[in-house]
């Protein structure tokens, strides 16, 4: 097996313009001109080091952005007007003070692959964005935790459709696919049994969709 090794520039692989806009490239949305001649100046480990800490960005942050993408999110949600909330989300990325925060929310958001197209409710669908910004960069089983409470995510998997004896499996059916290696439960030739996937369906029956939200 092949281990990563921290990359250390050598003649054979400098660190040069071309890497420093990669690195912008794929791990946040770009850099500007003064971001990546400041990154070409130093070293490599502090170029890296900006960016997951969240301070790569040398301008272009409005004062307040926080009150102010706030104000943004909260009036596009109340507006039952998707392209505002989309709006609202590409304001985010174009002018966050962490551009990595908001590349992980949309690696995240495509996971769980929720739509509004179903859920048509535009105040769970900006909850959901903003749960899977708060825990981006947590250990997964504590984003998976969050999600299995959503509000959103429940309604795109049908969980209203729950009743005793008749547990919806949707969820449970996600949880068995993409989940397995966090998910704790007994395994059977490398997949779960169907007691547990089933008793899994069965628990989620009790998160009941109300108005305004979901409870257990």
């Amino acid at each position: 097996m092949t281990h990563w090794q921290v990359y250390q520039p050598r003649a054979a692989e400098p660190w040069n313009l071309r890497r420093v806009v990669h690195l912008h490239s794929r791990v946040v949305f770009g850099a500007t001109q003064p971001e990546i001649e400041r990154d070409l100046n130093d070293d490599p480990q502090q170029a890296v080091s900006r960016v997951l800490s969240g301070e790569c960005r040398l301008n272009g942050v409005p004062e307040g952005f926080d009150r102010l993408a706030a104000i943004i999110g909260d009036s596009a949600a109340q507006s039952n007007n998707p392209i505002r909330l989309k709006a609202w989300w590409i304001y985010r990325c174009l002018y966050t003070p962490d551009p990595l925060q908001e590349k992980l929310t949309l690696m995240w958001h495509n996971h769980f692959a929720t739509s509004n197209q179903k859920v048509d409710n535009l105040l769970m669908m900006k909850q959901q964005n903003e749960t899977l910004r708060r825990y981006c960069r947590a250990p997964f089983r504590d984003l998976l935790s969050a999600m299995l409470r959503d509000s959103a995510l429940l309604m795109w998997l049908d969980a209203e459709a729950n009743r005793a004896g008749h547990p919806n499996e949707n969820l449970a059916a996600i949880g068995r696919s993409r989940f397995l290696w966090i998910s704790g439960l007994p395994f059977v030739d490398g997949s779960l049994s169907r007691a547990s996937w089933m008793s899994g369906a069965s628990w989620l029956r009790a998160m009941i969709c109300l108005i305004g939200g979901w409870v257990t």
